[in-house]
């Protein structure tokens, strides 16, 4: 299972096939070859067709896009993906 929202170390991908448009929103942007880095595995053969630049329309917050690109992920790919911010931890003294 990847996590899209992973940036621990040199492990960005997930967060960067995020981009912001003009309008503030987010869309999904990506390539057979960052799918690999990201998952480790090659995209399958009857997908490759698909990338042609954008994947997808606006999204107007991240977490709408992260579910879509999860979808994407699993389809073209078939590693389960998930969108789990790491979450600061509050401490009461």
């Amino acid at each position: 299972m990847v996590n899209l929202a992973n940036t621990k170390g040199n492990n960005t991908t997930g967060v960067h096939m995020f981009q912001r448009n003009k309008d503030g929103g987010f869309y999904i942007c990506t390539s057979p070859d960052y799918l690999k880095r990201f998952t480790s595995v090659e995209v399958r053969s009857e997908h490759r067709g698909q990338f042609k630049g954008i994947l997808s329309g606006a999204f107007a917050a991240i977490e709408e896009g992260a579910v879509a690109l999860c979808v994407f992920i699993e389809n073209v790919c078939g590693v389960p993906c998930i969108w789990e911010p790491v979450r600061k931890h509050q401490f009461s003294v």
